[in-house]
């Protein structure tokens, strides 16, 4: 049975993750609590068998906190008041930001044999910042918050970009790290969207997906860890 989750432990990632996209179209929210929980154990079970113990100490930790990070957030998010709400995004910006530090640290100068995925990177990064500076969103009182969440989106994509200029690292960041930025950060679009249409019609279907991005995005960060730090 280790052995089993050991290398085919998304399964059971995936099947709490429909679970939960259920579980939210039913609006039975109050058994999220234990969802998030088991998501987050089953992520940090499948690391704990994989990694090895004696290496990449730094990036285990790293992987780790952003996790630890990111169920606090989503609980975060489940309660009622603006104050509640505005910590678990701040927690999971802060998730995006440690995913940012783990692949900066996967690069390696002496490995970069060209400069296209920086320069991309950084269209990227100049891009996502002028359009959240030129957005006309009302967020509450938060808005400088909101283009700072943008911009880590934004760097966390750019960074994931450049791994392609690491050769040992380049398949990876294809299967695994650069996927997982475009899902944080279709999660992080959705998220602004979902603060603009408030209660309208079609929000149930914009919570779902965004439920999947950043599941998904998490499960592939996670699998991108695992084959990098074995």
């Amino acid at each position: 049975m280790i052995e089993f989750y050991k290398k085919h432990g998304l399964i059971f990632y995936w099947a709490l993750l429909l679970i939960d996209c259920w579980d939210t179209t039913n609006g039975q929210s109050e058994n999220g609590y234990y969802l998030n929980g088991l998501l987050f154990l089953s992520l940090v079970l499948l690391l704990a068998l994989n990694f090895n113990k004696r290496l990449h100490t730094t990036s285990k930790w790293i992987i780790f906190s952003a996790l630890t990070l990111n169920v606090i957030g989503s609980y975060l998010i489940l309660g009622d008041t603006v104050n509640s709400i505005f910590l678990g995004y701040s927690f999971y910006g802060v998730t995006n930001l440690l995913f940012t530090i783990f692949m900066y640290r996967l690069v390696r100068k002496e490995n970069i044999s060209n400069k296209e995925p920086l320069i991309l990177g950084s269209i990227l990064v100049i891009g996502g910042a002028v359009l959240f500076i030129k957005s006309k969103v009302d967020f509450a009182g938060f808005t400088y918050f909101a283009y700072a969440y943008g911009l880590i989106l934004c760097t966390l994509m750019a960074i994931s970009i450049k791994l392609l200029s690491v050769k040992n690292k380049r398949t990876t960041a294809i299967n695994c790290f650069i996927p997982a930025s475009i899902l944080l950060c279709a999660s992080g679009v959705i998220l602004v969207i979902l603060r603009i249409s408030g209660e309208n019609s079609g929000v149930s279907i914009l919570k779902i997906t965004e439920i999947l991005c950043s599941g998904y995005g998490l499960a592939l960060m996670v699998n991108g860890a695992k084959k990098v730090l074995k």
